[in-house]
């Protein structure tokens, strides 16, 4: 994924807001793609397009993070990151050269080959073969039952909210930033298994709610319990219903500063039981910060599999002017959770599956830092046993790999970083990234795991 937040942070530092931008015309996606060289670089977020090309050299993180963008469209990352902070959408204006024409009416071609299965949680899981545009696919639209479901940047669904003992028909279309839409794909019909559970789950307990901005508050809670497995959790501000998390975490966003909400959870499984819901909790989001200041980048980003298969994330602390209040984890491009730690544990992961994770810091402000270099794993077939420490790779650049002996699941490492036993790193400018390599050796088995460098 091309990150787009590698040039706002770089831009609130460089940049001056007094600059007027050249705003004089509009441009195709097709007249944008032109442009794509170190000496003519232009890019597109959010229907407007943006003359990066004076700014190349003076790039903090390297040219190559800003000539990787250039005759692109930024729209989604840039979103996913920024959202609508003033501040971050305030340094991109210094560098407007005009609107994106709508003339594009080019639909990107049918999503093939798509296929449903279920997992281990009886939850469906969709595939699909990606479209092609004329300009680029922007993302996909997942229909059930001719309803439109969720969205998806990757070529892979998981949906959670399925019944047992239910036929669903799927079908998916691919949309470009032009909005333009494919025609649906074939659809594909499943059904999932009769259950004979009818025992709900347990109620969530020590359910808490932080705000972190004044524009969102992160709700945390112990898992519940089940005869067979919790599935995932309902999520309510106040009565309504506002969303689903198959972890034990969920930011709510887009809030109104200094306000009071409550909160409640209920959790669900895979037979369609629903536990009653906790005991209400409330926050206030925090009053409208100065604090215009981002955190700094995560880096050493390392993932891991665990002896449940699950995927254990680990980093380096970032710092702030004011405070790190926490991190957001980002898998396969999407929001996943937040942790106050440097550290995470995903348990929701499918078995024989690819992910690819990438982590941002926030303070209390709702300053979002770059996203991190992002890191790809893939899970153990099921069944299989995972020793944890089993090899992996942070998925930053320029990778300088050591490798470490570790014994029965001990690591020996021979570096300290930043108070952070078991990485290796060193913060530095300019982009340097760094690697690591851990082999785990055991008296049962001898297994490695080879991850991948994501940075698209």
């Amino acid at each position: 994924m091309k990150k787009f937040a590698f040039i706002m942070l770089s831009l609130l530092i460089a940049l001056p807001l007094s600059v007027a931008p050249a705003f004089a015309a509009s441009f195709t996606p097709q007249q944008v793609s032109t442009h794509n060289t170190a000496s003519d670089c232009w890019a597109i977020v959010n229907n407007n397009v943006y003359n990066l090309t004076s700014f190349i050299a003076t790039h903090p993180g390297g040219e190559a993070a800003i000539i990787a963008l250039c005759g692109t469209n930024g729209s989604t990352t840039f979103n996913a990151i920024h959202g609508s902070s003033s501040s971050a959408n305030a340094a991109l204006a210094s560098l407007l050269i005009g609107t994106l024409a709508t003339t594009d009416t080019t639909a990107p071609s049918v999503p093939t080959n798509l296929a449903a299965s279920l997992n281990s949680s009886h939850q469906v899981v969709l595939s699909w073969t990606a479209a092609t545009d004329n300009v680029g696919v922007t993302g996909y639209k997942v229909m059930r039952n001719g309803i439109a479901l969720a969205t998806s940047t990757a070529l892979t669904f998981t949906d959670i909210t399925v019944a047992a003992n239910t036929t669903y028909a799927y079908s998916v279309l691919a949309f470009d930033a032009a909005g333009n839409n494919s025609a649906a794909s074939t659809p594909v019909s499943i059904t999932t298994p009769v259950s004979t559970d009818t025992s709900a789950p347990s109620v969530p307990t020590n359910l808490t709610a932080s705000a972190i901005s004044s524009s969102q508050i992160n709700l945390s809670w112990t898992a519940a319990t089940d005869n067979v497995a919790v599935t995932g959790y309902n999520i309510y501000r106040g009565t309504s219903l506002i969303g689903t998390s198959a972890s034990t975490t969920f930011s709510d966003t887009g809030l109104t500063p200094s306000t009071s909400y409550s909160y409640m959870v209920s959790a669900f499984d895979a037979a369609g039981n629903t536990s009653a819901q906790s005991v209400s909790v409330s926050s206030a989001t925090l009053a409208v910060s100065s604090d215009t200041t981002a955190p700094t980048m995560p880096t050493g980003l390392a993932a891991s599999l665990n002896s449940h298969n699950q995927v254990v994330l680990s980093w380096n602390t970032s710092t702030d002017n004011v405070g790190v209040t926490g991190y957001t984890i980002m898998r396969n491009g999407t929001n996943l959770a937040t942790s106050t730690s440097n550290n995470y544990t995903d348990t929701s992961v499918a078995s024989s599956t690819t992910y690819s994770y990438s982590v941002l810091a926030f303070d209390a402000a709702g300053n979002n830092s770059t996203v991190s270099a992002a890191v790809s794993i893939t899970t153990s077939a099921s069944g299989v046993n995972n020793n944890p420490g089993d090899n992996h790779h942070n998925g930053n650049d320029n990778d300088n790999e050591q490798d470490h002996n570790q014994d029965h699941g001990q690591q020996n490492v021979g570096h300290h970083d930043n108070g952070h036993d078991g990485k290796n790193g060193n913060n530095g400018n300019n982009g340097n990234h760094f690697g690591e390599n851990h082999n785990q050796q055991s008296n049962q088995q001898s297994k490695q795991v080879t991850h991948t460098n994501n940075n698209d």
